[in-house]
């Protein structure tokens, strides 16, 4: 679900900049800026962070079905709510300190780049994707400078070269296949029960 989706994206972006630079360790890490004391995690200096900064439930879901046809014999119920559409707003921060500025331009500018070339991610393209996943896009979320300093004072404070993106979209549902029974399509005037 979204711990999937998010870890999925960041694999193959790590895989990506492995292969570009020739390095021996992931890059990218999911994780927040900092700790809940305030303190920065030791787990992302000199890394392109991914953390999760919003989670809205997506405006245009389908609708639900209690139940659908497999075959001409066959019905499968369900049975549980519809499922919920979410969209993930992820923060890609380049948290390179000091000399290490010019580090943090090029990583966040080759994690756009990666994007921009790879919008989509499917079973497809990406075979080990989750089964609860079915198909992921990356877009670029702009933002104002207003609300640019609302994210960062919420996130950490302190602004680093960071890039918006809105990945559409996770799908959590707790419906569970009731059963299969068997289509009905026509009167049985002797039983008084519908036939096939």
């Amino acid at each position: 679900m979204i711990h999937d989706a998010v870890q999925h994206i960041t694999k193959y972006l790590n895989l990506y900049l492995k292969s570009l630079f020739d390095l021996p360790e992931d890059v990218a890490v999911v994780a927040g800026l900092v700790e809940q004391d305030g303190s920065v995690e030791a787990q992302v200096f000199n890394k392109l962070v991914v953390s999760v900064v919003n989670i809205q439930k997506e405006a245009a879901s389908s609708t639900f079905s209690h139940a659908h046809t497999t075959s001409p014999a066959n019905t499968v119920v369900t049975v549980g709510f519809p499922p919920v559409h979410l969209n993930i707003h992820l923060l890609i921060s380049a948290n390179y300190p000091g000399k290490n500025y010019a580090e943090a331009l090029k990583f966040i500018s080759y994690a756009a780049l990666f994007f921009q070339g790879n919008p989509v991610f499917t079973h497809e393209n990406t075979p080990d994707m989750a089964p609860s996943l079915s198909k992921l896009t990356m877009e670029i979320e702009n933002l104002n400078m207003r609300d640019l300093s609302s994210l960062w004072s919420i996130t950490s404070g302190k602004y680093l070269p960071s890039i918006l993106y809105k990945l559409r979209m996770v799908t959590l549902d707790s419906r569970v296949i009731k059963g299969q029974v068997p289509a009905m399509t026509q009167a049985d005037p002797q039983s008084g029960f519908l036939g096939r």
